[in-house]
């Protein structure tokens, strides 16, 4: 009885084995569909990538955003955690991204659609709907155009003191 037993438990455990299905470690499953991932990430963006992940592992990359398809602007000015999407994020590449809120920072969505923009494709383009172009300036012309706006100013001042000062001028003639 108690050989029975045993041979029953190895005969069960071999069907076990080979029932499984396939496991294997570090890979993602088929990511959700554009719309599913769309409804669930908080913010989706199409921008260019500041600086790379793979430098001292530094997994927060900063991205000039060009298209906005959902979500606020400056919330991606802090920077998304890529380090888990398992890709290497190059800096000036453009990127399609999908993230969401976690422990306080925003992250890419793991195994998701998140991609290069050059395999992004024009139906899933479609897909997403019309997003809302974002025009930024670089660090060097938003210093320039910062400096203009308070020249621009002091001109404005001075020329309604000038005025001013030439119709006193006048009047006490």
């Amino acid at each position: 009885m108690r050989k029975l037993i045993l041979s029953l438990l190895f005969i069960s455990s071999l069907f076990h084995f080979v029932w499984n299905e396939p496991v294997r470690a570090l890979s993602c499953v088929p990511p959700k569909s554009l719309n599913e991932e769309l409804a669930n990430s908080e913010v989706v963006f199409m921008g260019t990538a500041l600086n790379s992940n793979t430098l001292n592992y530094n997994f927060t990359v900063a991205f000039s955003v060009k298209t906005l398809w959902k979500g606020s602007a400056d919330r991606i000015e802090k920077g998304i955690l890529v380090g888990n999407m398992w890709k290497d994020i190059k800096t000036g590449q453009d990127y399609l991204i999908f993230a969401s809120q976690r422990d306080g920072h925003l992250e890419a969505n793991i195994c998701g659609n998140s991609k290069e923009w050059s395999e992004v494709s024009q139906k899933q383009v479609n897909g997403l709907g019309t997003g809302k172009p974002i025009f930024e300036l670089s660090g060097k012309n938003k210093n320039l155009f910062q400096w203009f706006v308070f020249v621009t100013f002091l001109l404005a001042i001075g020329g309604y003191l000038l005025i001013r000062y030439y119709r006193e001028r006048r009047m006490r003639r």
